[in-house]
Order: C-alpha cells, then sequence, then structure tokens
C-alpha cells in the first residue's frame, strides 16, 4: 500500500508510518504525477481534491484533517468510486476554546462577564458548542443556519436581519456558493452595516464568508478574524485594524493534531481498510497543569494563560509592517512555525488549575468551560 500524504499533518508518521510505503509532502505539492500509483491520500484543507488532481490514479481513498468540505470535489469523487472522509468536527472544542479567550483578551480585567446577546452563524459541531457555552454564561443567543433547519426538523433558524443587534456575531459556517444557501460572502456591506456599533466579529470558519472588501468601508466594529479572504494572500490593510489577527490556528491544539489523524486512522480500520493491530502504541493525549502559587485571578486572566491570542495578533501586525515578504509568505511562515508538533496550545479540557484564588464568578466561567479546578 503507498499512501501520499501532507507533510505538516501532525503525528501522520506515528500512525500511517507502519501501513505501508508513506510519501510526505508539502500540501500544496501534491500533483497528479505524485499520486499516480498511490492508494490513500491524506490531506489538509490547502490541497484541492478533484479531478486535476487525482484523474488516471490509483487512489482508492481520501482521508482529510479538516473539518470542512470545500476542498473536496465530492460528487466527482462519488462519481468515481473514490472513498473519502473528512474529520468533521475534530478541532471544534478548541475552535469554541479560541472564541472564548478572544472574549477573554477583549477584556482582560472584568470581573463580570457581560449579558451580551450572541449570534453563531453556522451551527454545526464548532457553532453548537459555541452558542452551548454562551447559553451556561447566561448570554442570549441566537443562530442562523437555513440549511440546517432545512434538514433538521428540531432546528429553528434566526433571519440575517435579527443578528442586527447582537452584541458579538461569531462565524463557523462552512464555505459553499451553492444556491439556496450560498455562504460565500455571506456577511457582506448591507449585513455589516446593521449590526451595531461597536459590536464584535468573529470569524473563526471561512475567510470567504465574510466580503473583506466592504469591510474596509465599516470601521465601527471590532474585527477579530482567524481566518482570511484569499488567504493566504491576505489583505494587509485588513490585518493592521483588526483587534484580533491569527494565521488560521483557532482549531489548533496539541489535542486537535492527535484527535484529527486519529479520527482519520480510525475510520479506515472500521471500513476494513486497515487491520486493527490492537498492540500499536499509539500517541497519549497530553494534559496541562497551571499553578498561580494561591494568586487571586479572574477567569479571563486563566484563560489568556492557556492561549492568549494577543501574542499572535501582535507578531501578524509587527511584522506585516515590517517584512519584506509577500502577505502570502509571510501568512504561511507564521502558520506554519505555530502548528509545528512544538505547539503548546492546549485545549481547555486538558487543563487542570491549582492553588488560585477565584471568585465565585470565575471560578464558575471556567467550570462551564471545561477546565478542571483543583
Amino acid at each position: 500500500m503507498k499512501i501520499v500524504a501532507d507533510a505538516a499533518i501532525p503525528f501522520v508518521r506515528q500512525y500511517f508510518g507502519h501501513c505501508g510505503e508513506l510519501v510526505l509532502v508539502a500540501g500544496e505539492l501534491i500533483t497528479n504525477d505524485l499520486v499516480q500509483d498511490a492508494n490513500i491520500l491524506l490531506v489538509r484543507s490547502i490541497t484541492q481534491v478533484n479531478a486535476e488532481l487525482l484523474q488516471g490514479s490509483s487512489v482508492e481513498f481520501v482521508g482529510s484533517v479538516t473539518s470542512g468540505l470545500d476542498h473536496l470535489a465530492i460528487d466527482w469523487l462519488n462519481d468515481q468510486g473514490i472513498r473519502w472522509y473528512v474529520a468533521t468536527g475534530y478541532n471544534a472544542v478548541t475552535v469554541a476554546d479560541y472564541v472564548m479567550t478572544v472574549i477573554a483578551a477583549l477584556a482582560p480585567a472584568a470581573q463580570v462577564l457581560p449579558q451580551w446577546r450572541v449570534g453563531v452563524v453556522g451551527v454545526g459541531c464548532i457553532g453548537s458548542i459555541v452558542a452551548e457555552r454562551f447559553k451556561k454564561l447566561s448570554c442570549e443567543v441566537l443562530l442562523y443556519d437555513p440549511p440546517r433547519a432545512q434538514h433538521d426538523p428540531n432546528f429553528v433558524s434566526c433571519t440575517l436581519a435579527d443578528l442586527a443587534a447582537v452584541d458579538l456575531l461569531s462565524i463557523h459556517a462552512s464555505l459553499t456558493n451553492t444556491p439556496p444557501y450560498p455562504s460565500k460572502q455571506l456577511i457582506n456591506y448591507p449585513v455589516l452595516t446593521q449590526l451595531a456599533k461597536n459590536s464584535i466579529l468573529i470569524n473563526a470558519g471561512r475567510g470567504a464568508i465574510i466580503d473583506s472588501h466592504a469591510l474596509q468601508q465599516v470601521a465601527e466594529l471590532c474585527y477579530c478574524f482567524d481566518v482570511w479572504e484569499h488567504e493566504p494572500a491576505i489583505d494587509m490593510q485588513l490585518v493592521a485594524q483588526t483587534t484580533i489577527a491569527t494565521p488560521h490556528i483557532a482549531g489548533h491544539s496539541l489535542q486537535s493534531q492527535y484527535r484529527g489523524i486519529a479520527m482519520v486512522y480510525q475510520e479506515m480500520i472500521n471500513r476494513g481498510m486497515l487491520p486493527n493491530q490492537r498492540n500499536l502504541v499509539l500517541p497519549e493525549l497530553p494534559q496541562q497543569h497551571l499553578t498561580f502559587a494561591g494568586q487571586e485571578v479572574t477567569w479571563q486572566q486563566v484563560l489568556l494563560s492557556i492561549f492568549d491570542p494577543r501574542v499572535l495578533t501582535h507578531e501578524i501586525q509587527t511584522n506585516f509592517a515590517n517584512t519584506r515578504l509577500s502577505s502570502a509568505q509571510h501568512f504561511n511562515k507564521l502558520r506554519q512555525q505555530y502548528l509545528g508538533i512544538n505547539t503548546q496550545r492546549h485545549d481547555f479540557a486538558a487543563t487542570t488549575v491549582s492553588a488560585v484564588s477565584l471568585t465565585p464568578l470565575s471560578r464558575y466561567v471556567l467550570e462551564q468551560l471545561g477546565i478542571n479546578i483543583i
């Protein structure tokens, strides 16, 4: 069996190195010639999997360590009888954690969580967790997902007009240009101008869901973006005007890196494509222990000790202003520096906090977010 895999998929060697010939290559360099005699293709969203890539190849299965489908030509793959699997949800809790660290970064010293009105666009694996967390924190939550409402009789979607009065709009939809509910540039100039002054706009879904040109014309919103239109050749002016700017890393933690490739590996076992080697020793999920030496800290300070998006924001904005590299080169450089297996970010659920003094509110918030407190 020959397996061609994106070399940037963490732990791919540990999971698939024993399964046959494993060829590792940068995702943007995976070509038709390279996969001609491959049986298995393992990719991330950076690789467009379509007829151009796979025509005439021996690829039987495509596994994708990502949470979206827009990089796969699903209809073509199905027509060709090529099986595929996307590790949907592998980074859902990690993205939800990211959203809460952004909130903490916007108000790091506040003792009381505002009773915000929150709009969530895209209520799938990720959006559902984000919505549930804000509900637990006593926020009013509006859910926008017409495609889900069309297929789920128990789900009711609000309208875009309903989102006009929200304090926070969090984007988690997948990218599609297919009627009747295309999400591409869903958040356009008319929508942006309807949002209340100083509303927070978080995009941890897909960059093209928001019309970046329209953003330049609406200055009275607080932009917090992890994904960008035209990525990686992103608009440097837009980066400069965002409050929180990170290079597409919201879903990346030590734990999510393990989960993504593990889900693809397990799926192939379930389909009978790989033997279930019960004696195979696979990586264990790491854990993090934070201690505060008895200090009194807020829930925001604890979250920012786990991950502080302001650090990456300063780096990306400063370097974009001073670098001689193109925006695409610089974006890719920053992202790859963060994504390696040496990244130190942990999920909330893998974090234990001890020797800390907390107000009842801060303790409640941290416990609702899944952080273990000793």
